[in-house]
């Protein structure tokens, strides 16, 4: 009961802490890094694992099942853009230059959710931003070899009291594989980036909210764009981008939301 009590708090809290313009920030910051984001973890993949097509192929269709159908004609340039290329010492600094900002951004987002009054250091900030980036490495391998066994189960026989399960395992590994991915990523973030002592069961609450919603916003924003707004009528040629843009705020909005459900469920422990 009182995750739901929790839930109503959380949507006051949102706009009281002006979470709609915080989303803004992380906005332009996820957009600015995205491509350099994808560039440093397809190139660490690729300095550690070898340079495997098949994982190479993995990994992009699984950044792009993070944005909805309707934003197809930028996830595909980002295809061509995010490939696996050698990377140097130079390279590495300048990825990950870019990918910080967004982390900074989400910080300091969280700083202001969770009333806390004094910063990390710029050192520990970095510190926490380099175990977050090889926990969420870890978990796409994981993720990865999950997938791969899925594919291959078709391939055997398996029963259970004579029934044959082998295509409702493989299709629940290659759906559900990609959910707990997403749900393990944000509990890492509600737990780590707060600076302040966050349980790592209301992280994980705050995790499934924003797993769950994003998916459902999915599903809601496409249709809503396909049906419902008249964005190519204003915009033009710029459509494109524009709902690229606005998926990109809306997932941010989620995010906050989750972080300030985290934050609410901690008041009240």
């Amino acid at each position: 009961m009182y995750l739901i009590r929790s839930l109503g708090s959380t949507v006051s809290s949102f706009f009281r802490d002006e979470c709609h313009h915080l989303a803004a920030s992380i906005t332009y910051f996820l957009i600015l890094s995205i491509v350099p984001l994808g560039l440093l973890l397809v190139s660490l993949f690729g300095h550690i694992l070898g340079e495997n097509q098949e994982l190479y192929r993995y990994l992009l269709s699984k950044l792009t099942t993070f944005f909805p159908e309707v934003t197809s004609g930028i996830t595909n340039e980002m295809k061509k853009l995010i490939s696996y290329r050698g990377i140097s010492i130079i390279t590495f600094f300048i990825y990950g230059f870019f990918a910080l900002q967004l982390f900074y951004s989400a910080e300091h987002a969280m700083d202001v959710i969770f009333k806390v009054p004094k910063k990390r250091h710029f050192l520990f900030s970095l510190l926490w931003t380099l175990l977050i980036v090889t926990l969420v490495i870890i978990f796409w391998i994981v993720s990865f070899t999950v997938s791969s066994i899925a594919s291959m189960l078709p391939h055997f026989q398996i029963t259970l009291f004579d029934i044959g399960l082998k295509r409702w395992v493989a299709v629940s590994l290659g759906y559900v594989a990609p959910f707990i991915l997403i749900m393990l990523s944000a509990t890492t973030v509600y737990w780590i980036v707060p600076h302040v002592k966050v349980g790592l069961k209301n992280a994980f609450y705050g995790a499934v909210l924003f797993t769950v919603l994003g998916e459902i916003a999915k599903h809601l924003f496409t249709w809503m764009v396909r049906h419902v707004s008249y964005i190519g009528t204003i915009y033009g040629s710029l459509t494109t981008f524009i709902i690229f843009l606005l998926w990109m705020y809306y997932v941010s909005c989620i995010f906050l939301l989750g972080g300030e459900f985290v934050n609410s469920l901690s008041r009240r422990s």
